[in-house]
């Protein structure tokens, strides 16, 4: 849903100045759409803590969410 629903200009979902690109994705899907999703991290840190889908027309950034141990 939110892949779909969120648009804009790269500009607007790109990566923070403290952030580097810790490793990138490139998903062919059957039908030929091509995305591309960078997994970012904070400078100085190990985990993954963002990550930016882009395709035709669109481009979204999601944060990483840990899972809470209850």
């Amino acid at each position: 849903r939110t892949l779909f629903s969120e648009t804009g200009a790269i500009q607007k979902w790109g990566r923070l100045a403290e952030e580097g690109e810790m490793a990138e994705l490139v998903i062919v899907t059957k039908s030929g759409e091509i995305f591309f999703v960078d997994v970012l991290r904070k400078t100085g840190e190990e985990n993954a803590n963002a990550f930016i889908i882009r395709g035709t027309g669109f481009s979204v950034r999601l944060p990483v969410v840990g899972v809470s141990e209850e």
